[in-house]
């Protein structure tokens, strides 16, 4: 549990929207309505709710005072940080030797906010979980991220995916002098289908992950991938052997459909791959998901057999423990045996000796001349 102090600390640094005197959009408060930002602790968890306006000008956000050396997950989703608030955070990230867990999904970070974090993962030696979807993210934030992923070994999971518009949105509107952010879907949406790291971003990536052997969840999802970043992922997916779960939804890969697929037959670790919505053709789609189960299967009976191994080897080495155990205890039952014996003889021994004394006392006695009184005598015996 995190202390009240600092628990404080962190909800006035990056809940606190009142210092600007500015009320929520129009669309935040049809949303959600006037509720003020939250702030959830409990066993090393954060989840901050409803910041809507995180600018660090108005709302003196400062989270590096806020992050406790016990806080190991952190969620900040869909909270209107801006490029801004990356910056802060990326701070902190750096520096950070706990946080395992960064949910930082629906941000408006852009690729400023989302390159500063990035480079901060890239000198973290603790966080595993990273999920940066619906950042807008796009080609120079993916290179950033590339790099983290070649130089970062921790990080095992991470979610870039794009931004998905359910429905056109209006603009933002200016309220009282002051530009209101809307919801981050509310800004986003009127471009979603410009958005994405594209195919330049995931060859960057993917260029990334031939070195990578750490990363195990890799979700591209709805980021305007076409054939020609698709091969790129291809060669990831034949080449890499730590990768085990891939999403790619909501990309236009038809043609590169069956190059996607002979990869994904090439690979024996590759237990998931989502395409849905990539306008492939069916008999794609089951290629794959037939190659995924096949390695599910493989994979389950390999850790079965592991299982077995391990088992057997244990039950291996506690036989020999006992083993070993019995011998020293026969050891020691034989030096007790023969120490018995040797404290037998020389009580025999000794005795032998007291009993030849004795004999030898009465003959002295006997000897002894008549003058002697017979009370000397008892005493001498």
């Amino acid at each position: 549990m995190l202390s009240r102090n600092v628990t404080a600390t962190l909800y006035h640094s990056m809940c606190r929207a009142t210092t600007c005197g500015r009320r929520p959009p129009p669309r935040w408060r049809k949303r959600y309505g006037e509720l003020s930002p939250r702030l959830i602790v409990s066993a090393g968890r954060a989840i901050v709710t409803h910041a809507w306006c995180m600018r660090r000008d108005c709302c003196r956000y400062n989270p590096t005072a806020g992050v406790s050396a016990k806080l190991t997950h952190l969620d900040m989703s869909t909270n209107f940080l801006e490029p801004e608030g990356g910056y802060s955070l990326a701070t902190v990230i750096r520096g950070n030797g706990t946080l395992t867990s960064l949910n930082l999904a629906s941000c408006y970070l852009k690729n400023d906010g989302v390159a500063a974090i990035a480079n901060a993962v890239a000198h973290n030696t603790t966080l595993i979980r990273l999920n940066l979807a619906d950042n807008v993210i796009q080609a120079p934030a993916a290179r950033a991220l590339a790099k983290c992923l070649a130089a970062n070994t921790t990080l095992t999971w991470l979610n870039v995916g794009g931004v998905v518009a359910d429905e056109p949105e209006a603009p933002a509107e200016e309220i009282e002098g002051n530009f209101a952010q809307a919801s981050f879907k509310a800004y986003a949406g009127s471009f979603a289908s410009s958005t994405g790291m594209g195919d330049d971003g995931v060859r960057a990536l993917a260029e990334a992950l031939k070195h990578n052997r750490t990363l195990f969840h890799l979700d591209v999802c709805n980021n305007c991938i076409t054939t020609a970043g698709i091969d790129a992922l291809c060669a990831v997916v034949r080449d890499n052997s730590s990768l085990s779960s891939l999403v790619v939804a909501g990309n236009d890969i038809g043609e590169g459909g069956p190059q996607l697929a002979d990869a994904v037959d090439s690979n024996t670790t590759l237990l998931a791959v989502d395409v849905k919505e990539c306008k492939l053709l069916p008999d794609i789609e089951s290629r794959i998901e037939a190659r995924c189960r096949l390695n599910q299967k493989t994979t389950t009976e390999a850790q079965d057999r592991d299982l077995l191994e391990a088992s057997r080897a244990r039950a291996e080495k506690d036989m020999a423990q006992l083993n070993g155990d019995v011998r020293d205890l026969r050891r020691q039952l034989a030096e007790a045996t023969a120490d018995g014996t040797r404290t037998h003889a020389k009580q025999a021994f000794v005795s032998e000796q007291m009993e030849a004394a004795m004999q030898q006392a009465k003959v002295g006695v006997a000897v002894l001349p008549v003058a002697v009184s017979p009370h000397l005598q008892q005493r001498v015996w």
